[in-house]
């Protein structure tokens, strides 16, 4: 790791930042030790220990926390906040946060796209990458970013997440099958054990998402905003279940999904064509991509935007994605305003003095 002075702020001075990169069986976590004004340190002097991936391990990491910042509760007696910055690894890290939550809940936490992680590592010019340097750079993100503090979810949601994902990953699966079942094969054994396998993915696929239903019944909240997105033609249960989220701005969401066009101007020769960033979560535009194909024979609206696409030069794939994100603010407004999916709306100007009408009590606008 090249050599990065950092100096101590005042803002600083009441959150104590830890990075950790998490492995299948271990974790490396780094710890930002506060300093005295003025004062400074190298961002290789950041310690950091290498701790099992497990109940006792998380122990042990709090232990030596707690170890480390005892004595600088002597610069001004102030009480500190542990935020702890590790990389979104799955399940290794997502299970890693429910350990550290229940054994210390004043705990916050962020869990890093890697992608963000991995450019801001290489922008600190390491003269090596291992887990230790992963640590101490995520160590520093949080103390120059300050990422805002993710939020648990409940365990009906994320029982529903997880069905949800695994449902994508056995509809893959049997798509796949399927393609292999319609080739030719000389094997009668082959061909009765694919059409055994893909009427047991049938089966299991039915069973995950009765089991979607039946959750998404002891959520009103969650059922009432699915209802709504669901209302839209083209757009199913699936889908409505993978995109409920609440976003202040409308671009957000696109930008979370990576549906916000990349655009890449340089100098005066530089202009590429501008293209979909996809820099968010690719299983989401995949459902919606599919929405999307099926609005255009199902939604007279969603078809008449992408017939004047079209027309206006735009490719098929550009049109397309155009009606993909389209659908994401509609279910994004739907959920706002509470109001299922109208075929038959016609739009409006809407009067200067019934503007107060369309915020919402955060702010949100039914846009």
């Amino acid at each position: 790791m090249s050599i990065v002075r950092i100096s101590a702020t005042t803002s600083e001075k009441h959150t104590v930042w830890s990075g950790c990169d998490v492995a299948k069986a271990t974790f490396d976590a780094g710890l930002w030790l506060p300093l005295p004004e003025g004062q400074s340190r190298d961002l290789r002097d950041i310690p950091v220990r290498t701790f099992p991936r497990t109940r006792e391990g998380v122990r042990e990491f709090l232990a030596w926390h707690d170890r480390l910042i005892a004595p600088t509760d002597l610069l001004d007696g102030s009480m500190w906040t542990f935020h702890a910055i590790l990389e979104h690894t799955g399940r290794y890290s997502e299970e890693l946060v429910v350990w550290l939550l229940a054994e210390r809940p004043t705990i916050r936490w962020t869990l890093l796209n890697p992608q963000q992680a991995a450019h801001f590592a290489r922008s600190l010019a390491p003269r090596a990458k291992t887990d230790k340097t992963d640590a101490r750079a995520l160590t520093l993100y949080g103390l120059e970013r300050r990422p805002a503090c993710d939020e648990p979810i409940s365990p009906e949601r994320a029982e529903l997440r997880d069905l949800s994902r695994y449902r994508t990953a056995l509809v893959e699966m049997r798509t796949a099958e399927k393609n292999r079942a319609g080739e030719s094969n000389a094997s009668p054994l082959v061909r009765q054990m694919q059409q055994k396998h893909i009427a047991q993915l049938d089966r299991e696929i039915e069973r995950i998402e009765a089991k979607m239903h039946q959750l998404i019944r002891q959520l009103p909240d969650l059922q009432c905003d699915a209802e709504l997105i669901d209302s839209i033609y083209g757009v199913g249960f699936v889908t409505a279940i993978a995109v409920v989220r609440r976003f202040r701005r409308a671009r957000q969401i696109s930008a979370f999904v990576g549906l916000c066009p990349r655009t890449i101007n340089s100098g005066s020769s530089v202009h590429p064509k501008t293209r979909m960033s996809k820099a968010g979560e690719p299983r989401l535009r995949a459902l919606l991509y599919m929405c999307a194909t099926s609005a255009l024979v199902h939604n007279p609206h969603m078809k008449q935007v992408y017939d004047r696409l079209t027309a206006a030069g735009k490719t098929h794939m550009s049109a397309l994605g155009a009606i993909m994100r389209k659908l994401l603010v509609l279910m994004r407004a739907l959920v706002i305003s509470g109001q299922r999916y109208q075929p038959d709306y016609q739009p409006c100007a809407i009067p200067q003095k019934n503007l107060r009408k369309t915020t919402t009590t955060t702010g949100e606008k039914c846009a």
